[in-house]
């Protein structure tokens, strides 16, 4: 291979596209502990000199740099926590569900009246699997599958009135290992 300076003539295949969370957190990671050379130190600060700080203002430039602002601190109400929930189902979601009826089904499996279901059923079973009897974290389980329960719902008002969703006798606790089992055996355990 040829020595001497190479020009790159093309941009990088990645340049200007966002890093995923997980892909920052394994590259934090990754150079925890490591010190960085004192050369290379100083490259780093040479190349930031004149760069605008990210973190001032927002990055659309709309007079706001280096303001704070006024709702900072306010935490947000239920209403508005939901709200920004159901934003990422469903079409606009990046896993592209786009279904309405599996968008209702996420908008009740993710609801509070659900996780009170789930902490309700066990509770009732003392956190102790029904099928093998270990103790442990559990996962509450529809009897008569959620699936079932659903057909014929359209809105999610309608599936917080309909009481056989959340009837407590319908519910039962298993471990993840046996819960897991039961899917793969299409609900016959």
């Amino acid at each position: 291979m040829p020595k001497g300076v190479y020009i790159r003539t093309k941009p990088s295949w990645n340049k200007g596209i966002p890093m995923y969370e997980d892909a920052k957190i394994k590259s934090s990671i990754s150079h925890m502990g490591k010190k960085s050379s004192e050369e290379a130190r100083k490259k780093q600060s040479l190349s930031m000199i004149g760069v605008n700080d990210w973190s001032l203002g927002n990055k659309h430039g709309c007079g706001n740099k280096g303001k704070v602002s006024p709702k900072k601190g306010i935490p947000l109400s239920k209403e508005h926590n939901l709200k920004n929930r159901i934003s990422h189902i469903g079409q606009k979601s990046w896993n592209k569900i786009g279904d309405v009826i599996t968008s209702l089904y996420i908008l009740v499996r993710v609801s509070h009246k659900m996780n009170e279901w789930k902490a309700q059923v066990r509770g009732r079973d003392n956190w102790i699997c029904q099928k093998c009897g270990c103790k442990g974290w559990m996962e509450a389980h529809h009897i008569i599958q959620f699936s079932e329960l659903m057909i014929g719902i359209k809105t999610v008002n309608e599936a917080m009135e309909f009481e056989p969703l959340w009837d407590l006798n319908n519910g039962i606790t298993y471990c993840k290992k046996c819960h897991k089992l039961l899917k793969n055996k299409g609900g016959l355990l």
